[in-house]
């Protein structure tokens, strides 16, 4: 496309703040008796709920993956080009191995007095399922476009989305709605997989297909007062769920839910048409949606680093003082390696 859809760079940066939020306020226990803080926390979290962070992150990730793919000389498909993936699959584990040394202290705290291979293998478990509690993304991240890639490269569309619906609904079973659809094969993979991870990622993934295939061979803009009441609506369906799912115990947890992937399809077409709409102003301040683009990524990885070291420190912070100050502290760092881009080492971090 003609230029960076800088939209997009903002609505990662929301997000990546509403992680921390999740990290900190929203993991505080906080009642009634709080007062204005407890009513606060429960606004923003309404909020949320049409901002599914993560899973807008997959979304904007797999769209941006796909707008590089070639277009067929009929304009009618995209080609999957195996060797972009291999880069981009690649680059994320660059990252991910590289943050995992700010995380070590975390990874090894509970090694002393336990066998060598005890050691190892909880090791090997932290980098498949995550080091750290949002490092799960990136390797669900990983087998999530693998998955997805070799369906669209070797099996019809059709099939690939029938695999990620698949793997979908399992995961509702093994997760927001697992009282309701106990079943084996659920307790199974809980029992040997620990989580949802690794099997979250496919159905966001084929969205941001959907999206980029959308937009590269489509020449008309969806409407964009349809897409606005499209997200209204399936985040107002989503909190809506979140509700009765906290009333009623639907499941283990709200990992995947049914309305999840609406709310995060609607938010990132709501986004990539507001560009449309507003280009030229979005062009003109380039650098500034860049700079918010990469402070997401930052933000994202290193706010839990920040949250133990004010824990550490402050052992009883007020969750609000926790939230802004990992925050600014997680901002302050992306401004840091912002500036200090043009250096290769900080760019594996980026």
């Amino acid at each position: 496309m003609k230029s960076r859809i800088g939209t997009l760079d903002g609505l990662k940066y929301i997000c990546a703040l509403g992680v921390v939020f999740l990290h900190t306020l929203n993991n505080a226990g906080l009642s009634s008796k709080d007062g204005n803080l407890y009513l606060l926390c429960q606004g923003i979290y309404s909020i949320l709920a049409y901002l599914p962070a993560v899973e807008i992150f997959f979304i904007i990730s797999a769209f941006l993956l796909f707008k590089k793919m070639p277009v067929s000389e009929d304009r009618k498909s995209l080609y999957i080009d195996l060797k972009t993936c291999k880069n981009y699959i690649a680059r994320l584990l660059v990252i991910y191995v590289c943050w995992s040394i700010f995380y070590l202290p975390m990874i090894v705290e509970n090694w002393p007095g336990r066998s060598a291979l005890h050691n190892l293998l909880s090791f090997i478990r932290h980098y498949i399922f995550g080091y750290s509690m949002q490092m799960w993304y990136v390797p669900s991240t990983i087998v999530g476009t693998i998955i997805v890639v070799l369906s669209l490269k070797y099996l019809k569309n059709i099939i690939a989305w029938l695999i990620a619906m698949l793997l979908f609904v399992f995961g509702l079973s093994c997760s927001g709605y697992a009282n309701i659809f106990q079943n084996q094969f659920s307790e199974l993979w809980l029992r040997y997989f620990f989580s949802v991870a690794l099997i979250r990622a496919p159905i966001y993934i084929m969205l941001g297909y959907f999206l980029a295939k959308k937009r590269l061979l489509e020449k008309k803009n969806a409407n964009i007062k349809i897409l606005a009441m499209g997200w209204i609506v399936s985040g107002s369906l989503r909190l809506l769920e979140m509700n009765l799912s906290r009333k009623y115990a639907f499941g283990l947890n709200a990992d995947i839910t049914i309305f999840k992937p609406l709310s995060a399809l609607f938010a990132v077409s709501f986004c990539i048409e507001l560009f449309d709409y507003f280009e030229d102003v979005v062009v003109k301040h380039t650098r500034l949606f860049a700079l918010l683009g990469s402070l997401s990524t930052t933000v994202y990885f290193s706010h839990v680093i920040f949250i133990k070291a004010i824990y550490y420190l402050i052992p009883n912070c007020n969750p609000a003082a926790l939230f802004l100050m990992a925050s600014i502290l997680s901002t302050g760092m992306g401004l840091l390696l912002y500036k200090y881009r043009h250096l290769r080492l900080i760019r594996l971090l980026m």
